[in-house]
């Protein structure tokens, strides 16, 4: 099975190393995940976030955000 990076669009191992050195034309029957590079990218981009995009809690409705819940339940 080919296996593409969704965001860069090279071809990539079953680890994630980008095997093609340019982006080539979306594969639609490949499986898409991400690349080792862009994966350094997007955490770079959230460190500091709580993992949610920048204004996401911002724009979120206070009702919608769970807070203070123990959820192993001890």
């Amino acid at each position: 099975m080919v296996r593409q990076c969704a965001w860069c669009l090279r071809l990539i191992n079953s680890v994630g190393e980008r095997t093609s050195l340019l982006p080539v034309p979306k594969i639609y029957e490949a499986t898409h995940g991400m690349c080792q590079v862009c994966g350094m990218i997007w955490l770079e981009a959230v460190e500091g976030t709580d993992g949610y995009p920048e204004g996401f809690l911002k724009n979120t409705p206070s009702s919608y955000l769970v807070t203070g819940v123990d959820f192993c339940g001890s």
